[in-house]
């Protein structure tokens, strides 16, 4: 712009669902029931860590730009 640089997040935010396959979730106020005990799931298998880092690193880009 003729007086600074102006930022358009929303392009980036839209990326990043898709990136992710989040497109069909929905959204809450609270991520996560304030009533919910975690507990040890032995069962399942195990998270893919580097999908979630990547989540997580995306979002902070995004709050810091």
């Amino acid at each position: 712009m003729k007086h600074g640089t102006f930022l358009y997040q929303t392009k980036y935010c839209a990326k990043l669902i898709k990136k992710f396959s989040m497109e069909k979730c929905k959204e809450a106020l609270t991520p996560m029931a304030t009533s919910t005990n975690l507990d040890l799931d032995e069962k399942s298998k195990l998270a893919d860590e580097s999908k979630y880092r990547g989540m997580i690193g995306s979002l902070l880009y995004l709050i810091s730009s």
